[in-house]
């Protein structure tokens, strides 16, 4: 028996019994007491034992009927098509949701298609790999720096987690220019590049690689930049940022920017 006095109630379900509380039973208005029978832990079984009864009763239906369903949508194709297409415009996320479940599914499957498809039709996969890079820029963009930074911290042994969210984080900070001197990419002469704040080369032992706390983006000159126009990340090149600095900016402005690139380190340090 309880000790408390809270009334106990018989799950038909189970045969227990159980507080008389919403902990263990649904609210039921036309009962005494306001609870539905069974208990909540036995109905929960019951729907999950419906569901898979009606999942037995469609499987034996689909096999009955499989044949006449397919031959009406044989007979009448551009009826079957437009059907589809409204359950799916009708159902996006539903949809969505299989797609995805059944490519994790069956994913070793897939990259195996995608690869022998690539082999036989290396013409078809070029097409496609230029409209997408035609499509997504800045992705491939991305994804070509990140590459050549993995090659070089690999090749030293350090660190090397920048993600494409990351790094989006910091030219967002930035506001999409360069971190000392403020220039925008303007496509023509200069470009917005990754830059490790301590170089790759530095020998120190607590050098941290390619990792959001090292990278801050500095303007970069494309090939064929006038004469005497001169961009961070290659005058900064491999030498030590806070000497750098000085040459660059001069004493007094030069501890103001440190400063605040050690508080973009530090802001980096707090998100997720």
């Amino acid at each position: 028996m309880n000790n408390d006095t809270t009334p106990l109630k018989r799950c038909t379900g189970c045969q227990q019994w159980k507080p008389a509380t919403r902990k263990y039973f649904h609210k039921h208005s036309q009962t005494k007491d306001g609870c539905r029978q069974p208990c909540i832990e036995c109905r929960h079984i019951q729907s999950l034992e419906d569901g898979e009864a009606a999942n037995e009763r469609a499987r034996i239906s689909w096999e009955k009927h499989k044949d006449r369903v397919n031959a009406e949508r044989r007979a009448h194709p551009e009826k079957h098509r437009e059907q589809s297409r409204l359950w799916r415009a009708a159902n996006r996320e539903r949809v969505r949701k299989i797609k995805r479940d059944w490519y994790y599914a069956n994913r070793n499957k897939v990259l195996a298609a995608q690869k022998k498809y690539q082999e036989a039709n290396p013409e078809k996969g070029q097409v496609i790999r230029r409209r997408h890079y035609l499509l997504h820029p800045e992705a491939y963009k991305y994804q070509a720096q990140k590459a050549k930074h993995e090659r070089r911290a690999i090749e030293r042994n350090l660190g090397s987690d920048l993600t494409e969210d990351q790094w989006k984080r910091c030219l967002d900070y930035w506001g999409g220019c360069c971190a000392v001197c403020g220039q925008i990419a303007t496509g023509l002469w200069t470009t917005i590049a990754m830059d490790h704040w301590i170089a790759i080369k530095d020998p120190r032992p607590d050098n941290p690689g390619t990792t959001v706390g090292n990278i801050v983006p500095l303007c970069h000159g494309k090939r064929g930049i006038p004469a005497g126009k001169s961009c961070c990340n290659q005058s900064k090149s491999n030498k030590d940022p806070a000497a750098w600095l000085i040459e660059r900016l001069g004493k007094r402005k030069a501890k103001r920017k440190l400063a605040e690139i050690e508080a973009y380190f530090e802001w980096v340090k707090s998100q997720p």
